[in-house]
């Protein structure tokens, strides 16, 4: 064999990658055993748990951070005392840092939450003292607003059968009104479940982004401690929900993509569902979203501390969903 030849494709991959991706080739090499690397991680601090809100031309990422161990050597707090941080892109490749968007005292921690624009206002719904709703007028400066209001009984429908749960966490409220309501998914637990089996995204809706009431059980796949920090979507006249799946803390965490005939489910598993991307080892948790060209894209959380690159989504004609790199076409 000619050995210049390997040494020419891999020069003409990487060209190629360059070319139709628009930036330098975030990968050191052309298999997936050279891993990809983030492309944000800020100095001196883990990230994690991403949401995104995008404004005319410019991407603003909010996401939970807490000081590294470069920092922080002591990081039994991490998940404890963490805050929300605050990035913007105009490509989903090159992020800048802007100020804390939301902070507490130190000994209370905010967790995952979720970002709308209602009239001529934002809105952040997050896991703090439950759950409490923040507001912006410019997506730089928040403040709080006041807690949201459960009823004392939660119960929904779960293929035909009442259950009752709790929400636990990571709200995500959908981008758009539904036939006048605000519609949500939360991290919740089923009542009377075993514990290792109770794990369930359950929707919930609002008039007023305040007060809160069941609607229906979205996935109730009855093998997961919890389903954490969800999204869903439409695309071609199907919906789809992620969330990382939870199954025990000695089991490995998977994010998974479940697919429905309707926006409130209910969203069922398939052969596909458990998220598999090139080049990249550690992640979990992930977010669409919608390109500069209209396509849509995949962004995880990478080793558990940065934001990782964006992966090219392809939908199957049986609504299969995987992904790739480069991501043709950003721009």
């Amino acid at each position: 064999m000619n050995i210049a030849y390997p040494i020419m494709k891999r020069i003409f991959l990487l060209s190629l990658a360059v070319f139709v991706s628009g930036t330098a080739p975030l990968w050191a090499g052309d298999d997936s055993r050279a891993p990809l690397q983030p492309v944000f991680q800020p100095k001196g601090k883990n990230v994690w748990d991403f949401w995104f809100i995008r404004q005319d031309d410019l991407y603003h990422a909010f996401y939970l951070e807490y000081p590294d161990k470069e920092v922080q050597p002591d990081q039994s707090q991490r998940h404890s005392r963490q805050w929300v941080g605050h990035a913007v892109s105009k490509d989903l490749l090159h992020w800048d840092e802007r100020a804390t968007a939301l902070s507490e005292a130190p000994q209370r921690g905010i967790a995952t939450g979720n970002c709308v624009r209602d009239g001529d206002k934002w809105f952040m719904l997050l896991t703090y003292q439950g759950f409490t709703l923040a507001e912006s007028n410019d997506l730089d400066h928040w403040k709080w607003k006041g807690k949201a209001e459960f009823p004392a009984r939660m119960e929904a429908d779960w293929l035909g059968k009442p259950l009752a749960f709790r929400p636990g966490a990571d709200p995500y409220i959908y981008p758009e009104k539904i036939g006048g309501w605000w519609y949500a998914t939360f991290n919740s637990g089923i009542a009377g479940a075993p514990a290792n089996k109770a794990g369930a995204q359950v929707m919930m809706r609002s008039r007023d982004l305040v007060k809160w009431e069941p609607h229906k059980v979205l996935a109730y796949p009855e093998r997961f401690e919890r389903t954490e920090t969800a999204q869903f979507w439409e695309h071609s006249g199907r919906w789809y929900l992620q969330f990382g799946g939870v199954a025990g803390d000695k089991q490995p965490l998977d994010t998974y993509i479940y697919i429905a005939e309707r926006f409130d489910g209910p969203y069922k598993e398939e052969s596909w569902s458990r998220v598999k991307l090139p080049g990249i080892r550690h992640f979990y948790l992930g977010k669409r979203l919608v390109a500069v060209n209209g396509g849509d894209v995949f962004v995880v959380c990478q080793n558990f501390a940065a934001l990782s690159q964006p992966f090219r989504m392809t939908y199957g004609v049986d609504g299969a969903v995987s992904f790739s790199i480069p991501p043709v076409g950003l721009k």
